[in-house]
């Protein structure tokens, strides 16, 4: 929803620079797109990753779980 909400915004304002005559203005939308995209995208992938802490007498562990890797890393503390 943010992306279509930008996507619309970013048209109209490039279309409001092109006929202004500064077309190269709206260019930067481009990139500036591409970039939000990306950081969202990231931040889901992110968002999938936990942590499990069990906590024994003698032992704390911690492990860390991420869906998209195969590694999975484990702490162990006396």
């Amino acid at each position: 929803m943010v992306m279509l909400v930008y996507v619309v915004a970013a048209s109209v304002l490039g279309w409001h620079f092109m006929q202004l005559g500064a077309w190269p203005i709206s260019l930067f939308f481009v990139p500036a797109l591409a970039f939000i995209w990306l950081a969202f995208r990231v931040n889901y992938k992110d968002g999938l990753m936990c942590e499990t802490v069990r906590l024994s007498k003698n032992k704390l562990v911690v492990e860390e779980y991420h869906p998209f890797r195969t590694i999975r890393k484990r702490w162990e503390f006396n």
